[in-house]
């Protein structure tokens, strides 16, 4: 290998090693900012579509660990919203989760 090509190849080894060391501290740096600042939790776009899924009563029923007498007595006591009629149908009500999370406050199994 000529004299040239060594230098270069050194030269890149070098630069390689600097920029490593750079990211590395970047790294730390990242890290103990993280630790400092607590960051909030960030949805994903799967999240987010869980949350607008409706659901029919039983399925909210064994979501909230609750029997559906329950259910029915939170709903006329304003615990939980009325829900949504859907089709054209007065008998098919259906509930949004991210309003029944909404109205409880984001728990889950109340019940238990």
């Amino acid at each position: 290998m000529p004299q040239s090509e060594s230098v270069k190849k050194e030269e890149l080894v070098r630069r390689i090693q600097a920029h490593r060391r750079f990211l590395d501290d970047l790294l730390v740096d990242i890290v103990r900012i993280q630790e400092a600042v607590p960051m909030p939790p960030v949805e994903t776009p799967r999240q987010e579509a869980e949350q607008d899924r409706l659901m029919r009563a039983k399925e909210i029923q064994e979501f909230l660990g609750i029997k559906p007498a329950t259910f029915y007595d939170w709903i006329k006591k304003g615990i939980l919203p009325a829900g949504e009629n859907f089709g054209g149908c007065t008998r098919t009500r259906l509930w949004r989760l991210s309003a029944i999370s909404a109205s409880l406050g984001g728990r889950r199994g109340v019940a238990k």
